[in-house]
């Protein structure tokens, strides 16, 4: 058995357009029963803090496992991240085939579902938040020729850390920055909840 870290995961992982395409393909799978998944199991570890168990399965490609989120505020104040996590994959006879990080793995998944629900969406896009999300959905948009993108931050310092990261890594988006005050609300465009918010309502497998 061997384990990914999330620096392996992010090199292994498939290109932002073709995690969209796979996204757009699992919700059909879910509707025609080749897929499934079931509710969240959620527990409480601390104020504002929670953990996600996701167990999901596609047997006509060989997928059966199961993703352990969890999200501790407290974190922050102990300088470590916020999001961490674990995928455990199995093999059709239920043997453990791998482990791997799940933060990166949550990271690109819903800014894959994200991008999967833009083709049914042609309004401007607002993301509320500038950490790991807002990174994971520039990418995505941008391999989407989806920009400009309108980010919503409560920290000038950390709009300009998102824009210098985009630039770098993003450089065909344009991204617009807002702070609290100016009204992202009221731009019409749509909004992104950060990752916490999109664990506890997202329903894919991944």
């Amino acid at each position: 058995m061997i384990h990914l870290d999330d620096a392996q995961v992010s090199t292994l992982l498939p290109t932002p357009a073709d995690q969209v395409a796979l996204m757009r393909e699992t919700p059909l799978a879910l509707a025609d029963g080749s897929a499934s998944v079931t509710p969240k199991t959620q527990v409480v570890h601390e104020e504002g803090g929670f953990a996600n168990a996701m167990p999901a399965a596609w047997t006509e490609r060989g997928l059966l496992g199961i993703k352990w989120v969890t999200v501790t505020p407290s974190n922050r104040a102990r300088g470590r991240e916020m999001i961490g996590g674990l995928m455990v994959l199995s093999a059709a006879d239920g043997s453990t085939r791998a482990t791997m990080d799940a933060a990166e793995l949550t990271a690109q998944r819903t800014a894959a579902v994200t991008g999967a629900s833009l083709a049914l969406d042609d309004r401007p896009i607002t993301f509320v938040g500038t950490g790991v999300q807002a990174r994971s959905h520039a990418r995505v948009i941008e391999a989407l020729g989806r920009g400009p993108l309108a980010v919503w931050g409560r920290r000038p310092e950390a709009l300009r850390e998102l824009a210098a990261w985009c630039a770098e890594h993003t450089p065909g988006l344009e991204p617009h920055r807002d702070r609290p005050g100016r009204g992202a609300r009221r731009r019409g465009g749509r909004d992104q909840r950060p990752a916490d918010r999109a664990e506890r309502r997202g329903a894919a497998p991944g």
